[in-house]
């Protein structure tokens, strides 16, 4: 139809029809599978609807027999064929009329010899009844195992059974056990194995031992025949370190297990070639340490600090003291005075020793106390955008116990270490951070903060909606002060740091994306929008309707889809099934009735978000 004109004529309009064929149906037969040595396969195509004429082609080197144009043919399989293992011979109708060509394949698979291998262990414990077979073979193949020995094996056509040992077996000292294919297209395999029947393991974990209650238990086991591992474990609840699995290492105990009393510790034979586990058990018992601790009074440079033993022991006394001042003195008193050389902060340590032998320290923190120095970590601000201020003061002992930052623009004073502030307004403004310590002490740190215009954020996408695997282009439309920086975040877990980024998305589904932009003076600004990915339709090969929940319908996957066109057609391309919706596809039934097995064709088209359609055939193997 016209669009009208500047003269006020009235509208033209005129119609065009455009009718359709249906395509010609093209069945190159079901796939399959020769032996190495094979001189040909047989083909037996199909071609009707539009055309009834067609030529086979190959991806392989051999060549057709009599004629690749005929329909019913033999493909000669070539050495080539044969080394690489498959061929994709293709169907492709002639004669189409108005149509385009349709071609299906099929696969040539050439099997290798099978091979076969034993992969059970070739060592079994002597005091074992029985002890596994397993086995590899080439897919496809069946196996039988046997063997010259006395025993018996449970289950001859099975990939995994067990082989019942003889006592005639184990006075022998081995058996020998043999696998081989049952025979098919190719022929028979063999691979065959000696078992040899060991001695079990013995373990020792130790000599029985009482140990104070605050110290590690060094254990140093022995495990001797056959095992190529091993392993402690404990009644407690204490850990092992470095590890459980070596002879010698420690054991920690735990407060459950000294408040018990005692525990015990148990060391395992592993990885024993098929024999039982032997076990060790190790008895400890704990004996009271003392408890360490003292108070001490804060003192300022050239006044005494006083120390006050306050160590404990649940049963005995405490007979010693040692403690060091951490400043190169020493003292053996229980309650000793001590004038420290300055201001700072020292590590006083005390040991105490109990009239059993056990021992306790304790390690506490004497202050001397100084003047805190004020500080904070000076960042950009940017108008409009939280600045952190983040404290940065230091003091030499005691702590920091009040904060007060005046920002200089009139707010209330904000009193945490580490502050957020908005400031509204460009310009210069003079910061005043004062902090207080414990003991009254204060310092101010002044400081001017500079406020600058941040930037803008924003982009675009095309396409969107896009497919899975299609190429996105994403396009930096930020506007600010110099953008120095760009991080996309592509919702997929995936990100990117150039300014106009590529991305493609694996997966189907609504992702968000976001940019967030760094202009020349740090300033940041973030924006997000919603991308939608669609997957392409996809059918299976093949579906099995016979009720047990699993692939019981014919049904195009992938999407979303805005409009769907789905037909099934039976080899003499009567209609059997169509639907304009996506699920629950075709559930294998004809009028009602389970439709036979065999190879079905079907076409599709869909619609995809963005206005774009798929039209696709093919054909589906009914399997029950």
């Amino acid at each position: 139809t016209s669009g009208g004109s500047f003269f006020s004529c009235p509208n033209d309009q005129d119609t065009v029809i455009v009718y359709f064929t249906e395509p010609p149906v093209v069945i190159a037969g079901p796939d399959q599978v020769v032996c190495a040595g094979a001189t040909e396969a047989n083909l037996s195509g199909l071609v009707n609807g539009a055309s009834s004429t067609g030529v086979w082609s190959s991806s392989g080197s051999g060549t057709f027999d009599a004629s690749e144009f005929d329909l019913i043919t033999d493909y000669l399989i070539t050495t080539s064929d044969t080394t690489n293992g498959l061929v994709i011979l293709t169907l492709t109708s002639t004669n189409n009329g108005g149509c385009l060509a349709v071609s299906d394949s099929l696969e040539l698979s050439i099997l290798d010899q099978p091979t076969v291998a034993i992969t059970s262990s070739d060592s079994v414990c002597s005091n074992l009844s029985n002890f596994s077979l397993s086995g590899v073979v080439t897919s496809g193949f069946s196996t039988v195992w046997s063997t010259t020995g006395v025993g018996s094996i449970s289950s001859p056509s099975s990939i995994n059974t067990f082989y019942t040992i003889h006592p005639v077996d184990t006075a022998n000292g081995f058996v020998d056990i043999f696998l081989s294919t049952s025979g098919g297209i190719c022929p028979i395999e063999y691979d065959s194995m000696r078992v040899h029947f060991i001695n079990p393991p013995t373990a020792f974990a130790g000599i029985d031992a009482a140990f104070c209650n605050n110290e590690f238990i060094q254990l140093n086991g022995s495990v001797h025949g056959i095992s190529s591992s091993e392993s402690w474990t404990s009644t407690g609840t204490g850990i092992f370190n470095p590890s459980s699995n070596l002879l010698s290492t420690i054991y920690q105990p735990s407060a459950n297990d000294v408040a018990n009393g005692s525990i015990l510790l148990i060391l395992t034979s592993d990885n024993n070639f098929g024999c039982p586990s032997d076990k060790d058990t190790l008895s400890v018992t704990f004996k009271p340490s003392p408890i360490a601790d003292y108070s001490f009074t804060e003192a300022c440079s050239g006044s005494n600090t006083e120390f006050t033993d306050l160590s404990t022991i649940s049963a005995g006394s405490i007979v010693s003291w040692s403690w060091d001042f951490g400043d190169m003195t020493t003292s053996i008193a229980d309650d000793p005075l001590h004038n420290y050389p300055g201001p700072g902060t020292y590590s006083a340590t005390l040991i105490s020793e109990a009239n059993n032998g056990c021992f306790d320290t304790v390690v506490k923190t004497i202050t001397v106390n100084p003047s805190p120095t004020a500080a904070f970590i000076e960042v950009p601000a940017c108008v409009n955008e939280e600045v952190t201020f983040v404290d940065n003061s230091f003091i030499s002992s005691g702590s920091i116990i009040t904060h007060g930052y005046d920002f200089g623009d009139g707010s209330p004073i904000g009193i945490n270490a580490n502050e957020t502030h908005v400031y509204t307004s460009l310009g210069d403004y003079g910061i005043n951070y004062t902090v207080t310590s414990n003991l009254g002490c204060s310092d101010t740190y002044s400081a001017i903060v500079s406020v600058l215009p941040g930037p803008d954020a924003a982009f675009s996408m095309n396409p969107n909606p896009a497919l899975a695997l299609e190429d996105v282009d994403f396009t930096d439309l930020s506007s600010g002060n110099g953008i120095s920086g760009w991080y996309w975040n592509f919702g997929d877990d995936n990100g990117d740091n150039n300014q106009n980024p590529v991305h493609n998305y694996a997966n189907g589904g609504a992702y968000d994306v976001i940019l967030t932009v760094t202009d020349n003076n740090g300033c940041v600004d973030s924006t997000s929008q919603e991308i939608l990915i669609a997957l392409l339709p996809i059918l299976p090969t093949a579906f099995t309707p016979n009720g047990d929940g699993e692939n019981d319908y014919f049904i195009i996957r992938g999407g979303p889809f805005t409009a769907v066109d789905f037909k099934v057609y039976s080899n003499w391309g009567e209609l059997i099934f169509e639907t304009a919706e996506q699920s629950p596809g075709w559930d294998g039934t004809f009028r009602n009735e389970p439709a036979p097995l065999g190879v079905y064709t079907w076409t599709f088209e869909v619609e995809i978000p963005g206005g774009r359609y798929i039209i696709k055939s093919g054909d589906v193997t009914l399997i029950r």
